[in-house]
């Protein structure tokens, strides 16, 4: 019974997304229905599709699961106003606006902005041609001869 409810609580958000949004190209708008107030993307094809975060369409992982696959799926949502949940932005993009620090020898150390919120002293090798990214902070590093290669990039 609830699997039914999700599936047709599913379709009439796709329905509803699909009257508020032209399907001439990719386009993004904000649905309301059973779920509260979602972005939803319109495909070339026509399709409907929820967004996995307000700037990302699509899963940036392939071990991640889809959010309208979440949606459909799984009874907990049946009855959740997903517009009153937090929805934050997908940190894929936000550590890509971060600079490139430039660093003369082939390791870096990181050791973040204050050691009482958990980021321990972290040694990046940066042997290889591209921008290494720390697992903890975000902060980017690269060897100091590769900063016109990058840069143009």
């Amino acid at each position: 019974m609830f699997k039914r409810q999700a599936t047709s609580s599913i379709k009439f958000l796709q329905r509803r997304a699909s009257s508020t949004v032209a399907k001439t190209a990719t386009t993004t708008a904000e649905s309301t229905g059973p779920f509260g107030t979602i972005a939803t993307t319109t495909n070339a094809k026509g399709e409907t599709v929820i967004q996995q975060a307000p700037n990302r369409v699509e899963a940036w992982s392939p071990s991640q699961v889809q959010r309208h696959e979440i949606f459909s799926k799984n009874v907990r949502f049946v009855a959740v106003d997903m517009g009153s949940q937090p929805n934050s932005l997908a940190a894929i993009d936000l550590i890509k606006q971060q600079p490139i620090s430039y660093i003369h020898d082939r390791i870096a150390v990181c050791s973040g902005t204050d050691f009482s919120q958990g980021h321990p002293k972290v040694y990046i090798n940066l042997d290889k041609d591209k921008v290494s990214t720390c697992g903890y902070c975000g902060n980017r590093y690269a060897r100091e001869d590769l900063k016109g290669k990058l840069d143009q990039e």
